[in-house]
């Protein structure tokens, strides 16, 4: 797809999608391998995919972003995000700062390598084809129905 005047977006099965945008492709929370079946296989709680594997992550290029919501191996799983970020140079991997520790252990990277955001700071990344900002929005704990008058909202959602 070269359709940069398009926003595009392909569910990828449990809860990770694959964004494009302005020639910038931008992963979010991608499970792309059997893991969680593997290590669970022989026990009380199996653990079954909501949908079979659309790709093996060794195969995805140019990937601009990444990101992982939190520390649950459906959404930073180890044999998806390591085989991803070794074929993506340069690629970008946005976490919530509190789970530096944890994610730098998983993926065998350097602590310094994820970046991390906290409640309301934005980040912008700048490349030859588009300028892509993201924002982290402090977790609600209870359900809650956000509107562009709930004050966690961020602004830019709402236009």
């Amino acid at each position: 797809m070269d359709d940069k005047k398009k926003f595009h977006l392909w569910w990828l099965g449990q809860s990770g999608y694959l964004l494009l945008w302005k020639g910038q492709k931008i992963l979010i929370d991608p499970y792309l391998t059997d893991s969680l079946t593997k290590k669970y296989a022989d026990t009380k709680k199996p653990h079954i995919r909501v949908s079979e594997r659309v790709i093996d992550p060794s195969l995805l290029k140019n990937i601009s972003i990444v990101t992982s919501s939190h520390n649950h191996t459906d959404h930073l799983d180890k044999e998806t995000l390591i085989p991803l970020i070794k074929n993506n140079p340069g690629i970008k991997f946005i976490i919530p700062e509190a789970n530096r520790d944890f994610v730098s252990d998983r993926i065998e990277m350097p602590k310094e390598f994820p970046v991390g955001l906290n409640d309301g700071k934005t980040i912008s990344f700048v490349s030859a084809t588009a300028c892509t900002n993201i924002r982290i929005c402090q977790c609600i704990r209870q359900p809650q129905k956000l509107t562009p008058r709930t004050p966690r909202w961020p602004s830019s959602a709402a236009r």
